[in-house]
């Protein structure tokens, strides 16, 4: 006769699974959190508000428009290659006057001089006008050459709607 099997052994790929799931979750939570802090600052004054997010989604529009053949359509996959926040420093009159990143993915430095390319080339930006804008911005890529931006992202798809096998 044989005997039954305990609980954890039956039940173990499933609560590793639900647990890579919460994991998963926490790690997205704390990644908005961390993309919350993304924004725009205005002739130094480092106010935050409605016409900031407006240049930020005018440049990430302007950057796609440059770009196409870059840009991810669609929601995002669950993992993503890397992620990388930039900083960037428009003039009054729309010319790129510096890139400083605030988060570079160490394991993907070709993302990072991709986007220092693409940033460059898409110069002249919408101008801002006055003494210009300080804007930052989320650069979200799937794989070594397609991104989105988090001011017109699709969104990410998530591991707990559909719970995917491994």
């Amino acid at each position: 006769m044989s005997q039954p099997s305990s609980p954890a052994t039956t039940d173990s790929p499933n609560q590793e699974r639900r647990l890579l799931v919460r994991l998963t979750g926490a790690l997205g939570a704390f990644a908005g959190m961390i993309l919350a802090g993304c924004g725009i600052t205005i002739g130094g004054s480092g106010a935050r508000g409605p016409q900031d997010m407006a240049y930020r989604r005018r440049a990430a529009q302007h950057l796609y428009q440059r770009n196409p053949a870059h840009v991810y359509h669609g929601q995002l996959p669950p993992m993503l290659h890397a992620i990388a926040v930039m900083e960037v420093r428009i003039g009054g009159n729309g010319r790129v006057q510096g890139i400083r990143w605030r988060r570079r993915p160490d394991h993907a430095p070709e993302v990072v001089q991709l986007a220092n390319r693409m940033v460059q080339a898409a110069s002249p930006f919408p101008a801002p006008g006055g003494m210009g804008v300080t804007y930052t911005d989320t650069w979200l890529f799937v794989d070594s050459q397609r991104f989105q931006l988090d001011a017109i992202t699709e969104g990410q798809q998530s591991y707990a709607s559909g719970e995917q096998e491994w």
